[in-house]
């Protein structure tokens, strides 16, 4: 598993990404674990999202995730969120 901290947020899709992010560990980030940005649309697949200072994952409206089998655990607001959706 690759294991991902940053000062300001984890892994990022933006605007017309596809793909896959599988088998990560998204931990002590300052914003969230996963952003899927409007107009993306990757699969979150077998994630641990925890201990990040936002969500777990959160999801622009807009975007269209497929997220599966995600642990998320000790986010700050919350584990997972669907803005707008």
């Amino acid at each position: 598993m690759a294991a991902a901290a940053h000062d300001i947020g984890g892994a990022e899709h933006d605007e017309g990404a596809g793909g896959s992010a599988q088998n990560n560990i998204c931990e002590n980030n300052a914003l969230n674990g996963f952003s899927i940005l409007s107009g993306s649309r990757p699969d979150v697949i077998s994630n641990t999202c925890r201990r990040n200072n936002r969500y777990g994952i959160w999801c622009q409206a807009g975007s269209t995730p497929q997220l599966n089998s995600n642990e998320t655990t000790d986010n700050m607001q919350g584990e997972v969120i669907t803005d707008g959706r």
